[in-house]
């Protein structure tokens, strides 16, 4: 007989624990796990683009959180009026909302920059991050900015990068944030949130219900059935900021991966068949909402008020931010375009909270001061002394917040230190004819919007310059206008004015104004004068017909016109020397008054050394125009260059036109005898600084050219740093009065690297517009029969 033997295996309580925990965690687990993989509804490609319809459980419970974000307060348009702003405590902010900025690598050193120093600020969000795809190296300068960079995604060039860009950052929110905050909101580099205000109407609002709001897009019928999405499926316009509340996140996150996959399925179908991918994640992220959880953005009032998008560009007009009820309740605002407008938005923005801030101060003293004066006097002595005495302690005083009177003696420009750093001016005419440099279209008329401004600039300028004089001046004519943004400071006018004095005699004035970012106008001293002798600098060499054209051209501005001027050729090459004096001697038999001296060049001949010569003839108070000989100048210019140029304080850089050779511009056309200043005839050259109007002293302080520079080019940048180091402003702005005349270009291969490379590109851009020279390249096709661009038998 066998006997069964029990073999019992002995556990410490501490192991059994352990195990029991183990175990117990391992279950949980499978169950937890088994929950979630359910509850992630999978479907096919086909079922996904589906609408849903309208009887369906997803389309009715649709209804029911459309208007979550309609029940938030309403908007208060004086944003701190009634409370005190609780600036102090971080409390207030502390996860209540986090920001997530797509962005393009390229713009992460300006834009990203400019966002994280101004709304993406700790002080003004809870929290921030800038999301960035490619696997382009993040500089060490950026370090400091809270850059996420999404290495799996490309970077954002395109809608489809956009697409993934989108869910990828959705994704970022959801696995590492999606408890630590209430609110989420996802923009783009053109996005401006006034995170303040947003945050503290989402105090107000319940994060534990699902919200997905923003600017509601809803296209028309066409556009909608190509995007196939339903007539009611509206998506929040990604620009303008995605927001989503927690209970939302937790909502969509699983079905987040799914979504992505399964539009990308849906776009491999659509490219073989050759129809159009849905790329933007704007929409696709909209349609994973509706699809799976059948949330839709919410179409309130309130939302379309709060998330602001500019379609009309009054963001880009400094006069529009005070006036416009839009920019009084709006939460966020798209687009603000680069990082100058980003930054002088925000100057608006906390110019108005400054503003706020001074009525509620106001009002706490007023109240304050009624209190103090209904103390009761039966308090006994002593104490009633001490409570008027706090009393009167605790009045506040608005004076320090009031916006003083700007002091126009410790006005100061802003120095660029670089190249880049400059920001041109637009030159307007009397003819209301504006001229940007780097424009596809040179010249244009002025828009209606700008017209009425300068309407409104003119009026500031005659009421200021009436303060000094005698008897009271009135509107003539606008002869001139320089106009530019300076980021922070406001926008800058340059006015020159012919004036009606009482005795109906015209009276040229010259005002510079500065409109800040408030209501009120600044003046600025000008110090330009109207007589200065201007001496013309033009080295020469090789001469020929060119040097002849030029004489003809200021014997027309200059000389016809006995205009204070003064001419100095500084001549290389002995028979030049003979032959140009020849030339001069009878100009000047004609013209008695002609000051004009022509001296022989030493050495061998450099644009930079000739000039530098030149100005030696000079007194250091007087002004120099440093001008080639290809130049056609008219005669309104000579006041710009006398005007725009201040001793000590400002030089003048002129942006001239060029124009193209004719023969390809008018290769299948007939020439006209002149030409004017538009896109076929030549572009603005804004890389080039040499003509400048400069006076000699500035020109001696700076150190001038650097004359061992030889060859062609370089020597005018090399000056231009000068000026900017030395902090001289530069008023740099086209002049439609300076043209330069099309000749052939000879680029020696003597030249270095660089100075060859800059020379063939300035020789190449001079030949034509690029429509022209396209229409030149597919007459040479047709006609030589050339097939697949091959043009190596031409």
């Amino acid at each position: 007989m066998y006997h069964t033997r029990r073999v019992f295996l002995r556990i410490s309580p501490v192991t059994a624990l352990l195990l029991g925990c183990v175990l117990g965690s391992s279950f949980t687990f499978l169950a937890f796990f088994s929950k979630c993989t359910s509850c992630v509804e999978e479907l096919t490609p086909q079922e996904y683009m589906t609408v849903p319809a309208q009887n369906s459980e997803k389309w009715q419970r649709r209804s029911v959180v459309v208007d979550e974000f309609s029940k938030a307060p309403p908007r208060i348009n004086s944003r701190v009026i009634g409370q005190p702003w609780r600036i102090a405590t971080e409390y207030n902010f502390k996860r209540s909302l986090l920001c997530g900025v797509l962005i393009p690598h390229r713009e992460l050193a300006t834009t990203g920059r400019a966002i994280h120093e101004t709304w993406g600020s700790g002080t003004e969000v809870s929290g921030f991050k800038l999301f960035v795809g490619g696997k382009k190296r993040i500089e060490e300068s950026l370090n400091k900015l809270p850059i996420v960079h999404l290495n799996s995604v490309h970077d954002l060039n395109s809608y489809e990068q956009s697409l993934n860009l989108t869910f990828k950052a959705l994704e970022h929110f959801y696995k590492y944030h999606v408890d630590d905050y209430k609110w989420f909101l996802l923009g783009t580099q053109n996005t401006y949130v006034a995170g303040r205000d947003l945050e503290k109407i989402l105090e107000k609002m319940d994060h534990h219900k699902e919200v997905y709001a923003g600017r509601a897009f809803s296209e028309d019928e066409a556009q909608m059935s190509s995007l196939e999405l339903g007539p009611q499926e509206f998506y929040c316009y990604g620009p303008s900021g995605i927001l989503l509340s927690g209970a939302a996140l937790k909502a969509v996150g699983p079905y987040l991966n799914q979504c992505f996959q399964l539009i990308q399925e849906v776009n491999s179908v659509r490219r073989r068949k050759r129809k159009k991918p849905f790329e933007r994640g704007d929409v696709e992220f909209g349609r994973c909402l509706s699809r799976m959880l059948g949330i839709t953005c919410s179409v309130s009032q309130e939302a379309q008020t709060y998330f602001y998008y500019d379609s009309e560009g009054h963001s880009s007009k400094t006069d529009d931010y005070w006036y416009l009820p839009e920019f009084q309740s709006l939460m966020t605002i798209s687009p603000i375009m680069g990082h100058d407008h980003m930054r002088s938005f925000h100057y608006f923005v906390k110019l108005r909270e400054l503003e706020y801030l001074k009525v509620w101060i106001l009002k706490v003293e007023a109240t304050t001061n009624q209190n103090c004066h209904l103390i009761p006097k039966e308090l006994a002595p002593p104490t009633f002394e001490l409570v008027a005495r706090n009393c009167e302690a605790s009045i506040l005083n608005a004076s320090c917040l009031h916006l003083q009177p700007f002091n126009t003696k410790s006005y100061e420009p802003v120095r660029p230190k670089t190249r880049n750093e400059l920001q041109s001016w637009d030159y307007i005419n009397s003819e209301n004819y504006i001229f940007v440099e780097k424009s596809t279209f040179p010249v244009s008329k002025v828009t209606v919007n700008t017209a009425e401004e300068l309407q409104y600039i003119v009026k500031k300028a005659i009421d200021i310059i009436n303060i000094e004089e005698p008897s009271e001046l009135h509107f003539c004519e606008l002869k001139n206008t320089f106009v530019k943004d300076t980021g922070t400071q406001g926008r800058r006018y340059i006015l020159d004015l012919d004036l009606w004095d009482s005795k109906g005699k015209k009276v040229p004035r010259r005002v510079q104004l500065l409109r800040p970012y408030q209501p009120e106008m600044i003046s600025i001293p000008e110090k330009g004068s109207r007589d200065q002798l201007i001496n013309f600098i033009v080295p020469l060499s090789k001469v020929n017909q060119r040097f002849m054209d030029f004489l003809k051209v200021y014997e027309q501005t200059c000389l016809k016109t006995q205009e204070n001027v003064r001419l100095i050729l500084v001549v290389y090459g002995e028979e030049d020397i003979n032959f140009v004096n020849s030339v001069v001697d009878g100009y000047q038999k004609d013209y008695l008054d002609m000051l004009v001296t022509v001296v022989p060049g030493v050495g061998e001949f450099t644009r930079g050394r000739a000039i530098d010569y030149g100005l030696t003839l000079l007194k250091k108070n007087e002004l120099a125009f440093l001008c080639d000989v290809d130049m056609t100048i008219e005669r309104s210019f000579l006041n710009r260059c006398r005007l725009n140029a201040v001793k000590g304080e400002r030089v003048y850089y002129p942006v001239f036109f060029t124009y193209y050779n004719m023969d390809y511009v008018y290769k299948f056309d007939k020439k006209p005898k002149t030409f004017n200043i538009a896109r076929q005839h030549g572009h603005w050259v804004w890389y080039s600084y040499g003509m400048i109007c400069i006076y000699y002293s500035d020109y001696l302080s700076i150190g001038g050219f650097d004359k061992s520079i030889v060859g062609w080019g370089g020597e005018d940048v090399d000056l231009f740093l000068k000026v900017l180091a030395h902090e001289l402003e530069v008023v740099k702005a086209p002049d439609p009065a300076l043209t330069h005349r099309w000749h052939p270009k000879y680029c020696s291969s003597s030249l270095t690297p660089k100075q060859y490379s800059d020379c063939l590109g300035t020789r190449n851009e001079a030949l034509a517009d690029k429509k022209e020279l396209a229409e030149y390249i597919l007459y040479l096709e047709e006609h030589y029969n050339i097939k697949n661009g091959d043009h190596t038998h031409l």
